[in-house]
């Protein structure tokens, strides 16, 4: 499935968090209330559009449309997840958990030519 944008996973997110169906109205209500934004209705249209068009939500109805997801938090979670994994860890999901047990340090010391301990990113010339 092609990765949402920023704005269109914020609306993605809402909607779950709704649980259930909703129309654009509800979810622009939501939204606003839930990231302190101030969307126009067809800012909120265009997102949801461009969302179903992803594969990840489905409408119906002429005029008022109701949305619902067809894809699970537990779905796009792992989704995100392991396109995180591919692009930053090479596929390897153990390295990624040690970075984040890890709070995103490199819990590894490196030595430097003279033997003296190098910080982790620092090159030593």
């Amino acid at each position: 499935m092609e990765r949402l944008a920023c704005c269109e996973e914020q609306i993605f997110l809402t909607l779950l968090s709704i649980r259930g169906e909703a129309g654009s109205a509800k979810i622009r209500e939501v939204a606003n209330q839930k990231y302190g934004y101030d969307w126009k209705p067809q800012t909120i249209s265009t997102f949801l559009s461009r969302i179903e068009k992803k594969g990840y939500i489905r409408s119906q109805g002429n005029g008022r449309r109701v949305y619902r997801p067809v894809v699970s938090m537990q779905e796009y979670r792992t989704e995100v997840l392991q396109e995180t994994a591919n692009r930053l860890f090479g596929g390897d999901w153990q390295q990624m958990k040690l970075f984040i047990e890890s709070g995103g340090r490199n819990t590894k010391r490196r030595c430097g030519s003279r033997g003296e301990a190098v910080r982790p990113g620092v090159r030593r010339l």
